[in-house]
C-alpha cells in the first residue's frame, strides 16, 4: 500500500489516513528489498576504481533506507542514481580523453620516427593529424577507427622502412666483405717479397721470435736453414740483373715444393739468401731435408731468352742454442752457411 501510493498517489490508490503510518505490505517489502540490491548492484559496477568505496558507501546507505521502505529514500533513489551516472559518464569521457592522448602521443613519437622521408613524411603527418581532430571528441567507436588506421599506416611505413634498410645493409655488408678481402690482400702483400712470393724478412722475424718463445718453454725442437746461391755476383755480371731475378724466383719454387708442410716456414732473407725455418725437426731432419734440396736445385734447369741457367746452393743447418736471441740463432746457421761455401760449396753443413 505504502509503496503503490508512492507511485500512484492520486488515482487508484487514494491515500487511507488509517494505515498512513503502518509498514508496507509484503508485496511493498518485496519490491523494496529489489530496489535496495539494484541500488547495491550499481554501487558494485561503478567503473571508477579509486572512488569505488565512496560510491558503495553513498549507495548502500541509500538502499538500506529504501529496504526499510523509507519514502524519502524511495523519492530520493531516481536522482541519486542518475547523479551518479552523470558523474561515470563524465568520469569516463575524461578518462578516454586521457587514453587517446596518451596514444596519440605515442603514435605522434612513433610517425616522427617512420616518417623519414618526404612522402612517407607527408602521409603520416595527415593520418596523426586527424587523429588529433577525432582524439578532441567524446565517441569512443570514432576514437577506436582513428587509432586502428593510424596504426596500419604506422605499421605499413614502419615495414617498409625497415625492407628498405636490411636492403641498405645487405649492400652495405657486401662493401664490408669487400673491403674485408682487400685488407687481407693487402696484408699478405706486406708480408711477401715482391720478386720471389716468399715470405719477407720482417715476417721471417716474427716467426723466428714465435718458435724460439715455444721451444724455450716447451723444448720442442726447432731448425733452421740458411740458404745461399753460389756464385751469383757471376751470374749477374755474365748474364745481367733479369737473369739473376728468375734465378732467385726459380730458387723460390723449388723452396716451396721441397717444404711443403704447414710447419715448414719459407723467406728471403735478402739479396740471394733464404731462410727455411722447421718448427717441429732437429737438425738431423734438418740436415736430410737439406739434402734432398740440393739434389733438387742440381737438377734444375731456368729458362732465360732461349737458354737454361743452372745454380747451385749452399746451406747451413742449426738448431737455437740455450738462451739464443733471433739474431744468435741466424748467426750460428750463417757461419755454418760460410763453412759450406769454405769447404767447395753445393753442400750442407
Amino acid at each position: 500500500m505504502f509503496l503503490s501510493h508512492l507511485i500512484e498517489p492520486d488515482s487508484r490508490h487514494p491515500q487511507d489516513h488509517s494505515t498512513a503510518g503502518a509498514p508496507p505490505g509484503s508485496g511493498e517489502v518485496a519490491a523494496c528489498t529489489s530496489l535496495a540490491n539494484v541500488l547495491r548492484v550499481l554501487a558494485d559496477s561503478t567503473p571508477m576504481e579509486e572512488d569505488r568505496g565512496g560510491v558503495r558507501e553513498r549507495m548502500g546507505r541509500l538502499a538500506r533506507d529504501t529496504e526499510q521502505g523509507d519514502s524519502r529514500a524511495l523519492v530520493e533513489a531516481p536522482d541519486r542514481v542518475l547523479d551518479q551516472r552523470q558523474v561515470e559518464r563524465r568520469w569516463i569521457e575524461e578518462s578516454v580523453r586521457d587514453l587517446a592522448d596518451g596514444v596519440v602521443g605515442v603514435l605522434l613519437r612513433l610517425g616522427r620516427s617512420a616518417g623519414d622521408d618526404r612522402s612517407t613524411g607527408r602521409i603520416v603527418t595527415e593520418r596523426l593529424e586527424g587523429l588529433r581532430e577525432v582524439a578532441r571528441g567524446e565517441s569512443i567507436e570514432e576514437i577506436r577507427r582513428g587509432v586502428l588506421s593510424t596504426v596500419q599506416v604506422l605499421s605499413e611505413t614502419l615495414q617498409k622502412r625497415q625492407e628498405r634498410q636490411d636492403k641498405e645493409l645487405l649492400v652495405v655488408s657486401g662493401q664490408l666483405q669487400k673491403l674485408k678481402g682487400e685488407l687481407n690482400k693487402v696484408r699478405r702483400e706486406a708480408t711477401l717479397d715482391g720478386l720471389t712470393r716468399l715470405a719477407n724478412r720482417a715476417s721471417l722475424d716474427e716467426h723466428m721470435g714465435s718458435v724460439l718463445a715455444v721451444h724455450r718453454i716447451s723444448g720442442r725442437p726447432a731448425c733452421l736453414l740458411m740458404v745461399d746461391v753460389d756464385r751469383f755476383k757471376d751470374l749477374n755480371d755474365r748474364l745481367g740483373h733479369p737473369a739473376g731475378d728468375a734465378a732467385l724466383r726459380g730458387l723460390s719454387d723449388a723452396l716451396s715444393r721441397a717444404f711443403p708442410r704447414k710447419s715448414d716456414f719459407v723467406a728471403r732473407y735478402g739479396g740471394e739468401e733464404f731462410a727455411v725455418v722447421l718448427s717441429e725437426d732437429g737438425e738431423d731432419v734438418g740436415k736430410r731435408l737439406a739434402e734432398r734440396l740440393l739434389g733438387l736445385v742440381r737438377g734444375m734447369r731456368i729458362p732465360w731468352e732461349g737458354e737454361e741457367i743452372g745454380i747451385s746452393i749452399s746451406i747451413g743447418v742449426a738448431m737455437p742454442g740455450e738462451g739464443d736471441e733471433v739474431e744468435d740463432w741466424v748467426g750460428r746457421a750463417d757461419r755454418r752457411l760460410y763453412q759450406a761455401k769454405q769447404e767447395g760449396r753445393d753442400r750442407a753443413v
